[in-house]
């Protein structure tokens, strides 16, 4: 079942979209990839996060998350999991309109298929994988460097004549 076509409502909905975003590039790697990095992207992305537990580490910290002391503000307070995700606009309306940015651009995708949707997915996605990334330090950055290469090579065949 996939969640492409399905309205987001919810962080962990997201989550699992990044994961199919990453799955379809990896399904769809002869035409993304040139041959010369081809099989470390299969590494990369198979090992750590196609077969690997990086998916269920993040839904777990998003359900059960706490913050760290070692996150503290400029007057020595912890700002709380709730807070953090609040000043992010990762919460109520800002949430639910990035939500519905992104399963817009997921349907589309899910619908007509093609490079320049899935470049226009990954886009919207990144954005909001950054600020989640940004209000939970230790999550996910090397997923967003992963992410982020991806997008680039797929804006990359879209840019050829």
């Amino acid at each position: 079942m996939t969640i492409l076509n399905q309205r987001l409502e919810s962080l962990e909905q997201f989550v699992e979209l990044v994961f199919e975003s990453l799955e379809i590039a990896s399904q769809c790697k002869m035409l993304i990839f040139p041959s010369s990095v081809r099989e470390e992207f299969s590494f990369a992305v198979e090992e750590k996060y196609i077969r690997g537990e990086e998916k269920q580490r993040i839904l777990q910290f998003l359900q059960h998350g706490t913050m760290s002391d070692r996150l503290s503000t400029f007057d020595g307070e912890s700002p709380t999991f709730e807070q953090r995700l609040y000043a992010a606009g990762l919460t109520g309306p800002e949430l639910n309109y990035k939500l519905a940015e992104i399963s817009q651009a997921a349907n589309v995708f899910y619908e007509k298929g093609g490079a320049l949707n899935f470049s226009a997915l990954l886009k919207k996605a990144l954005i909001l994988l950054k600020s989640l990334i940004g209000a939970i330090p230790g999550i996910g950055s090397a997923l967003q460097e992963l992410m982020d290469f991806i997008e680039q090579r797929v804006k990359d065949l879209t840019a050829r004549p």
